[in-house]
């Protein structure tokens, strides 16, 4: 609980209330008073509001290039954001992301609000302009494949499952299809299962996996990226194995 002490001063007047009486404190909910006080009696007033403390270790809040504010989470010493990237302007899931001086993105089915929920879904080339920073705010950048097993040193056993959100979409209390197997979410890190757009334009796997793009790539070819599945409880590494057109998921880093 959280008191606010505010110090009473000269007359409380309320609009509308008639019969009021001189040096009395009216309360009232929905227009109707429901109780009433003599201000000669009144040496304080106390109000008592609920206060939901965020216990999760954190590095306070980042703001990205539109304006976009995250929440942070803190694993042993790595700052990560504890949501997924939605920074650019959206462009239909049939057009490529290209370099050319805007942020653009793919939103899941072509639907902007899946992009507040879930973050925007990027090409590799296109969040990775500009080097190991990328589309990340300034002091942040796209992880490497350490990075994440960094994190997952940190989280320990099973991390696949305490990096995941709890609840199922089918009990009305979560973002992934049951069984969300083994998810805790105890590291705080909050993956969220934003599917995935292929080569082609097709968007796939909402509800059912988290696809998160590193900064390294395969041979040359496509990107590596870490992977968290629905029906599995660990978090793997995988590469992309034709080319970079796929538009995937972003968490960044602080430096």
């Amino acid at each position: 609980m959280k008191k606010i002490f505010l110090a009473l001063v000269g007359l409380i007047a309320f609009c509308n209330l008639s019969n009021a009486q001189n040096d009395t404190m009216y309360v009232m909910k929905a227009g109707i008073v429901v109780s009433k006080r003599a201000i000669a009696d009144i040496d304080s007033i106390v109000f008592y509001t609920h206060v939901v403390v965020d216990t999760i270790p954190n590095c306070g809040i980042v703001t990205d290039a539109d304006g976009n504010t995250y929440n942070t989470v803190l694993i042993g010493t790595q700052c990560w954001m504890r949501e997924n990237l939605r920074v650019g302007t959206m462009i239909d899931g049939s057009v490529n992301q290209t370099n050319n001086g805007i942020i653009e993105k793919h939103c899941y089915g072509n639907n902007p609000v899946n992009c507040n929920t879930y973050g925007g879904l990027y090409q590799w080339n296109e969040l990775m302009q500009g080097g190991a920073q990328g589309i990340c705010p300034t002091g942040w950048h796209i992880p490497e494949p350490l990075d994440y097993d960094n994190l997952s040193y940190n989280v320990g056993d099973s991390a696949g499952g305490k990096l995941k959100t709890t609840g199922t979409i089918e009990g009305g209390n979560g973002f992934w299809y049951a069984p969300n197997t083994m998810a805790t979410n105890s590291s705080g890190f909050s993956a969220l299962p934003g599917g995935w757009k292929d080569e082609y334009g097709n968007f796939a796997n909402l509800g059912y996996v988290a696809f998160f793009f590193t900064s390294q790539t395969w041979w040359g070819l496509g990107a590596y990226f870490k992977r968290l599945d629905y029906d599995y409880g660990y978090f793997y590494l995988q590469p992309i194995y034709t080319n970079n057109n796929s538009s995937l998921s972003v968490r960044c880093l602080k430096d």
